[in-house]
């Protein structure tokens, strides 16, 4: 659980999250290379590129004062949206930055449902904030990845049959 679940002081006025600039990639890669499981600045960068170039997809940033916190990647698929990356740097988290940057992830999607592939470590994180474990696999590395889920309170996702019949 979360020891402080207020944001440091004055986090909302200083805090920003906006479209990652294309002279910001390096930083980016290294935040992510440090906080996800990309590994190094380059598998990190080639994944930011790769996104860059996808349909749909967009890249935040999350600067605290003017210093880089945090990255998020979002892309459509199917019909919800997809979280392909997010990280908090390693000496800002546990603050409720996390809970932030998803708050921004969730407004930005409106009312199309979420999805987050997510390991054991960051799985409480993405319960206490309302998302549902949906699926698992096993990681190329052997580690047991989840997909969790969120929708808007109150709507749901049609089923196969339901949509059939929309389109009958």
């Amino acid at each position: 659980m979360n020891d402080n679940p207020n944001p440091p002081s004055g986090t909302q006025a200083n805090l920003d999250v906006r479209l990652m600039e294309p002279t910001e990639l390096d930083a980016v890669a290294e935040l992510l290379a440090d906080a996800t499981s990309e590994g190094t600045v380059e598998a990190a960068r080639n994944a930011l590129e790769s996104h860059q170039q996808a349909q749909g997809a967009a890249i935040f940033i999350v600067t605290l004062a003017g210093d880089l916190t945090g990255a998020y990647i979002m892309a459509p698929a199917q019909m919800s949206v997809e979280v392909v990356l997010f990280a908090v740097r390693k000496d800002m988290r546990r603050r409720g930055l996390g809970r932030i940057i998803m708050q921004d992830a969730l407004r930005r999607a409106g009312h199309r449902p979420m999805v987050v592939e997510t390991g054991e470590a960051t799985m409480p994180f993405f319960t206490a904030i309302g998302f549902k474990k949906f699926g698992r696999r096993n990681g190329p590395n052997g580690e047991v990845r989840y997909r969790v889920g969120w929708h808007t309170p109150g709507q749901r996702m049609p089923t196969g049959a339901e949509q059939q019949n929309e389109r009958s």
